[in-house]
């Protein structure tokens, strides 16, 4: 599973497209997030809450992070090593 953060802007959108003609499963992670054509699941969250994003991202084996939060990066880091995941 791969998962984009923030998916639902010009970035991530082109981004499921590329990840979709490699046949990968595409989770779009947003607080509101709508379904794309190519990607495999949506799910709800806001990712300046760390719980949040630890769900978001569980059983991801690549998580892209394509928005201009200021934390984002460092939140997604501490999410994805998070032993829940």
């Amino acid at each position: 599973m791969q998962t984009i953060l923030g998916a639902g802007g010009a970035i991530g959108t082109e981004l499921v497209r590329e990840l979709a003609r490699t046949r990968q499963q595409v989770r779009l992670v947003g607080r509101n997030p709508k379904l794309v054509a190519g990607a495999t699941e949506v799910v709800s969250a806001d990712i300046s809450n760390l719980d949040q994003t630890i769900r978001a991202v569980a059983g991801s084996n690549v998580v892209f992070e394509p928005t201009s939060y200021e934390k984002g990066i460092e939140r997604t880091a501490l999410a994805y090593k998070s032993p829940s995941v």
